[in-house]
């Protein structure tokens, strides 16, 4: 497939493949993925790059770390099992992030994000 360079440069050029999420929402658009193999299923994901797409985990969090907005699964309870555990490392990463710290929220806040999203899983209500 051939484009024309100069017409590409023009239009500000091409997004990255890691920037496109925040590339839709700068513009006020949501973004939704589908469909979401489980891992008993090869998956033939974009995400080769950064993970292997045969780790359903880090596919996910690669997804996640994008920044979507939903996703078409064919395994709901194995991706919310993945989606708490990201939750819970992001909850990690943004209290070791120095970049936060003065404005870092208490610690006991991200262990009750993390109860949350648990008891979330397991469908119950708080």
């Amino acid at each position: 497939m051939e484009y024309n360079k100069t017409e590409i440069e023009q239009l500000g050029g091409f997004i990255p493949a890691r920037q496109i999420v925040q590339e839709a929402h700068t513009l006020g658009l949501k973004v939704g993925i589908y469909t979401i193999y489980d891992s008993r299923e090869p998956s033939h994901r974009g995400c080769t790059v950064k993970c292997d797409p045969e780790n359903k985990e880090m596919e996910l969090f690669y997804y996640f770390d994008m920044g979507v907005d939903s996703m078409f699964v064919e395994n709901v309870p194995e991706a919310r099992e993945i989606r708490i555990k990201y939750e819970y490392f992001d909850s990690i990463r943004n209290l070791d992030d120095d970049s936060n710290a003065g404005n870092r929220t208490t610690d006991s806040v991200h262990l009750w994000s993390l109860l949350a999203a648990i008891i979330a899983y397991f469908g119950l209500r708080v």
